[in-house]
């Protein structure tokens, strides 16, 4: 090694690997996500030793810029932690009815079938204000779900309009989410959300049967067609909507049909992952084993496709994220987040709307103050993946953000846990980096791209 480089060395938690003769590097929570490497930049990286003064200094240059390399004698960069006195996002799910057309069979909403009163609506819209205001936010993600909110068609119009009067017109980023079983979506309704540029979650649980198993209408029929003819409807009006579907038992065995369609329509979509917790660790085991199966005979169909260049990468599995930021946590929950419910209580979660509120649209605490407050899980108050048993030494604690907390109080009593499909993250994330970056290298092959190309 030249005395150029003999103070640095690749970043302890860089991934790497290759695909269509190119590398590539991750760091899970690094600031550059996935970074496409030509064959010297990866034998560099790979093997510092391997410099060569007068070559090869601008691949060093620009390792060291994405943070792939770095100097071991340097101090350590300060890590972020989530503190209050950093909170610039805020988010709600905004449950604008307890209404629903559908039964599903794994839903944790005990409907009464009432819609959200348009005063406590506008008691909601005064809180958030106050809340924005006295803690100097500047964005908001409000996520308009239910019950089935497009039940609600008024109520949703009159609220978007005023977030968009209320704050995106004085300067307050705003991200609208409408959360739906896509039964009732019509061409006002896509109308509505291109006007708004609102993003669009649909769920979809399987292809025809697979579907149908779980989510149906209150006769027992089956919603698949009507849902997927009005996904249709969605992309042919521009729109990119994200198809959400929740893996359970009950529909596992159909999921690589599920998803040959989903690829073959080049829709965005998620998997996430559902099993009651009766039946104990064995029970996650032994679901955890099937699914592996299944899912690597998916992403293998879905590498053949990129392959193929007939799409690019646009999934999430569970609450893996393979992207250049840090997530201390997998969601807001407890900490820069609340659930609103259609009567205006306050709680932590949509999943725990059966239990315990943390307040109401109309006490004197702010949205945030409630969250600094409340003593439901107070280990949401001060504890992020990197405290978390399990995780503080785990090299992918960035990219999962720990699981989600609520699955993991309800398994091990304690939130501030690795999840139960902790060994499944640890198997697919470096499958999921290895779509994406295969996804980047042939996005950058179509544009001309050859094997002397520099790190992207």
């Amino acid at each position: 090694m030249s005395m150029a480089t003999e103070h640095y060395i690749k970043h302890p938690d860089c991934y790497m690997g290759e695909a269509e003769g190119y590398g590539y590097a991750f760091i899970p929570g690094g600031k550059a996500g996935i970074v496409v490497l030509d064959p010297r930049s990866k034998e560099l990286l790979n093997n510092l030793t391997t410099f060569q003064a007068g070559v090869d200094e601008p691949r060093l240059e620009l390792l060291l810029e994405n943070g792939l390399v770095i100097d071991h004698n340097a101090e350590p960069t300060p890590s972020c932690c989530l503190t209050e006195s950093r909170i610039r996002t805020f988010g709600t799910w905004l449950h604008v009815t307890n209404a629903c057309n559908l039964s599903c069979s794994y839903c944790y909403i005990h409907k009464d079938g009432k819609p959200m009163p348009i005063e406590t609506a506008r008691v909601y819209l005064d809180k958030l204000e106050e809340t924005v205001a006295n803690h100097h936010l500047g964005s908001l993600v409000v996520r308009f779900a239910g019950g089935e909110p497009t039940l609600q068609n008024d109520l949703v119009r009159m609220l978007a309009q005023e977030i968009d009067l209320r704050f995106k017109q004085k300067g307050v980023q705003t991200t609208l989410v409408l959360i739906t079983n896509g039964t009732l979506l019509n061409q006002s309704w896509v109308d509505f959300i291109k006007e708004q540029d609102m993003r669009l979650c649909i769920s979809l649980d399987g292809v025809e049967e697979w579907h149908n198993r779980t989510r149906f209408f209150r006769d027992g029929k089956g919603s698949f067609q009507i849902v997927w003819d009005n996904i249709l409807l969605c992309q042919e009006a521009g729109l990119q909507p994200t198809v959400l579907t929740t893996i359970t038992e009950k529909n596992l065995d159909g999921l690589k049909a599920l998803t040959h369609l989903l690829v073959g329509t080049d829709l965005r979509f998620r998997y996430g992952i559902y099993r009651d917790t009766d039946g104990g660790y064995q029970g996650y085991q032994n679901f955890i084993r099937k699914l592996s199966v299944v899912l690597h005979s998916c992403y293998d169909y879905y590498e053949g496709a990129i392959r193929s260049d007939r799409v690019v990468f646009r999934h999430q599995l569970a609450d893996i994220r393979i992207d250049a930021n840090r997530h201390l946590r997998c969601c807001s929950i407890g900490h820069s987040g609340i659930t609103v419910g259609h009567d205006g209580t306050v709680y932590l979660c949509q999943s725990r709307m059966n239990t315990t509120p943390i307040g109401t649209v109309w006490d004197s605490t702010t949205f945030l103050e409630m969250l600094q407050g409340q003593q439901l899980m107070p280990d949401l108050r001060s504890k992020d993946v990197r405290d978390y048993s399990q995780c503080n030494q785990c090299q992918w604690a960035l990219t999962c953000g720990g699981g989600c907390p609520i699955v993991n109080q309800d398994t091990y009593g304690t939130a501030a846990t690795a999840s139960p499909y902790c060994e499944l993250f640890k198997e697919f994330i470096p499958r999921l980096v290895g779509l994406r970056a295969l996804s980047l290298i042939r996005a950058l092959i179509r544009k001309g791209g050859d094997a002397a190309c520099r790190i992207l």
